[in-house]
């Protein structure tokens, strides 16, 4: 089972305009997960000439074209569960940019436990979790809205730092144990139905 790390204090993260923001995108590579809308949304960026970022993509990647944008995106292939704390601690920011109804999101769920903001679509049950704009971002599966949302991020590191800073005050951070205790009650309920 997975156990979740305590919050360590180094958890708050020092967020500068003057470096390049740190996207990751964890996970299989599928149509479904929306890859090609965190594409778009980043050739868009480069158009633009917005280049203060850089993606990290952990996940089976063999028809992934990362060309178009030489050395700004790193295929990683498929991390270690023992990896993660390595890769959170190099994440500004989580992308799970999902354009179809996907479960909980445990990737998502992760990073909170790591203090880093994320942001989903309105696809991933993880919003539920989420306070929008106080504890995480929640977009529209749009390429606009992408594309909107990570030109203010980059311009403006004030907002995660704020969203890492509240995720850590959370008093209670949503552990699996207390959703497991949550799904359970939701079944005992549903049985007595």
């Amino acid at each position: 089972g997975h156990s979740f790390p305590t919050r360590r204090s180094s958890d708050l993260r020092n967020y500068s305009c003057k470096s390049t923001l740190k996207i990751t995108y964890i996970g299989p590579l599928e149509k479904y997960k929306g890859i090609s809308l965190l594409f778009n949304a980043l050739q868009r960026l480069l158009k633009t000439n917005i280049n203060n970022w850089n993606l990290n993509i952990y996940g089976s990647s063999e028809n992934i074209n990362t060309e178009p944008f030489r050395e700004k995106v790193k295929v990683n292939g498929t991390y270690d569960y023992s990896k993660l704390e390595y890769i959170f601690k190099n994440t500004d920011v989580l992308v799970v940019p999902s354009i179809w109804y996907e479960t909980f999101g445990y990737i998502a769920l992760e990073a909170f436990s790591y203090g880093v903001p994320v942001i989903v679509t309105q696809f991933v049950g993880f919003k539920d979790m989420i306070d929008d704009g106080i504890t995480g971002i929640i977009i529209k599966p749009s390429e606009d809205v992408l594309y909107n949302k990570l030109q203010t991020l980059i311009k403006n590191r004030s907002i995660l730092s704020r969203i890492n800073d509240n995720i850590i005050k959370l008093s209670s951070i949503y552990t699996m144990e207390k959703h497991t205790k949550d799904v359970m009650k939701l079944y005992t309920a549903l049985v007595k139905i």
